[in-house]
């Protein structure tokens, strides 16, 4: 999952300059699978890799509407979709796609600063989240490193067990609730 997550957003930082860098070659007049095939050449993985494999997939007779719609269930990257989104419309409706792309490259550039923007002004809630997660539980282990006697009874009393269940579910609630006030949909 990690290694997953890693490379969608690697992905997601390379798609800006890739469609940039199909933009200017269909400027100078290439094709656009000549242009995707520059792409492929000149970026790194593991943009370049994705689209490799839909020029394969177009080599061997894959329609381009179907081997766009298998990157995008591939990467899974609602940034990726709207590219193919993108050049489908072109293909269907007309229009500049050297300017559709640039514009579409733009547009998550900006998102991408956009949501570094909202990580930078959310770390407070989420430090604040941590340390009020953390300081109990520290506390609590500090408190039996000097006195283990002290907190037996939480785990030895009936009523202990259900306010340690308590602190915990009030714990977790207010967890959410911090999570709920830090969330922005960008």
């Amino acid at each position: 999952m990690m290694r997953k997550g890693h490379r969608q957003k690697q992905i997601t930082i390379q798609l800006p300059e890739t469609l940039r860098l199909i933009a200017s070659s269909l400027r100078s007049g290439f094709s656009i699978l000549r242009a995707l095939q520059v792409a492929a050449d000149e970026m790194a993985p593991p943009i370049s890799q994705e689209i490799s494999w839909v020029l394969d997939e177009i080599n061997v007779g894959v329609s381009r509407e179907e081997a766009f719609a298998h990157m995008t269930t591939r990467t899974q990257s609602a940034d990726v979709k709207l590219m193919v989104i993108a050049i489908q419309i072109q293909s269907k409706v007309g229009g500049n796609l050297a300017e559709i792309l640039e514009t579409t490259g733009d547009m998550i550039q900006q998102r991408f600063h956009l949501a570094a923007e909202i990580a930078a002004l959310t770390a407070e809630g989420r430090l604040s989240a941590g340390v009020l997660t953390c300081l109990p539980m520290g506390l609590a282990f500090i408190i039996y490193l000097l006195n283990p006697n002290y907190l037996m009874p939480l785990v030895t009393e009936p009523i202990g067990t259900i306010m340690l269940v308590a602190g915990a579910g009030l714990m977790l609630a207010g967890l959410g609730v911090i999570k709920l006030m830090l969330k922005v949909d960008v």
